[in-house]
């Protein structure tokens, strides 16, 4: 199956919305969330990136008939593995030069000590890696897995119940935790809680077949979706008081599938070859953009909030993350840990 087009595009935007959401403040005189300003409303606006990188993978997962589908998730977790590996050994190696360098090699070595004998930095290693936005990576591969295991069983059917099902629970844990006055041990985005109804939705689309009625259902999905999640986020700190930025509420389900509907849909809008092809480097960038963030954030401190700044901070984190990404991915020994 060739690439589509529009598809590539709105994985270019999206990857713009993740570096806008990761280079926002949210401490400090700036920060995002206490109420419904500019900056506030445009990280929820950001918000449908993620879950519809999970649409678009489930259904291309979908492709694959039942006999095939558990090779090709061992195939791809298997990738998504070693890019998850390496670009943590990439991040400590960096943490780990900044650290010594400031409290000494004895001082490195006695706090990595410390460190490995915490239960709770040991389970965050595993769900997020050293820096938090890799969590997609290994949320990504469990995922894959479950659905592989599922549909190679015939039970493709049960993907989107289950789907249900844990997103509820991230639901409950997550932004809607002082409702139910609970407490999650970890951060329900990560696994299989927040992502897999996503995915179970991009795979049930792949089987229903595309149909001419995706782009106006999409389209209506994301407004209403958006709307709903602007909603929800807004009566959550109204009545609770927490951030109205939040990962995800019950809208962000209709907002993500809405937008990879539209993607899907190839319409005439979003055939944009030049920026489609920057589609292929969007994981690497996704993996590689917090190194430029924290190279760039002491311009950040003296200059947030600026608004000339503020573009050109996301612009720079963008266009350093794919030449980085560009480079690697041009050479096949370092094209895999780019490219799944």
């Amino acid at each position: 199956m060739g690439r589509i087009q529009s598809v590539d595009v709105c994985r270019v935007f999206a990857i713009v919305a993740v570096i806008c959401l990761h280079t926002a403040a949210y401490d400090g005189p700036h920060a995002v969330g206490r109420d419904m300003d500019g900056a506030t409303f445009l990280v929820n606006a950001s918000r449908f990136a993620v879950p519809m990188f999970f649409v678009l993978a489930g259904y291309f997962l979908g492709r694959y008939a039942a006999p095939d589908v558990m090779r090709a998730s061992i195939r791809t977790s298997k990738r998504m593995l070693l890019m998850f590996l390496v670009w943590s050994c990439v991040y400590l190696a960096v943490a780990g030069v900044r650290f010594s360098l400031d409290n000494g090699v004895a001082g490195t070595v006695k706090q990595l000590y410390w460190t490995l004998l915490e239960p709770r930095t040991v389970l965050l290693a595993l769900l997020e890696g050293p820096k938090v936005h890799l969590w997609f990576l290994p949320a990504f591969i469990s995922i894959v897995l479950i659905a592989g295991v599922l549909v190679a069983r015939g039970l493709d059917t049960l993907l989107l119940p289950l789907g249900a099902v844990l997103f509820g629970l991230a639901l409950a844990g997550g932004p809607y935790a002082p409702v139910f006055d609970l407490e999650s041990p970890i951060n329900t985005r990560n696994g299989p809680f927040f992502g897999m109804i996503f995915f179970a939705t991009g795979f049930l689309l792949q089987r229903m077949g595309q149909h001419p009625a995706w782009l106006p259902l999409g389209m209506t999905l994301t407004l209403a979706g958006f709307a709903l999640q602007l909603a929800e986020v807004q009566w959550l700190h109204g009545r609770w008081g927490t951030s109205m930025s939040q990962d995800f509420v019950g809208g962000t389900y209709l907002f993500g599938v809405g937008v990879a509907l539209v993607a899907l849909s190839n319409p005439r809008l979003l055939q944009l070859p030049m920026v489609a092809s920057a589609g292929e480097l969007v994981l690497g960038i996704y993996a590689s953009h917090y190194l430029f963030i924290d190279l760039m954030r002491p311009l950040d401190n003296d200059y947030h909030g600026i608004f000339a700044w503020d573009l050109a901070y996301v612009a720079g984190v963008f266009v350093l993350a794919a030449c980085a990404t560009y480079v690697l991915w041009r050479y096949p020994p370092t094209r895999r840990f780019v490219a799944p």
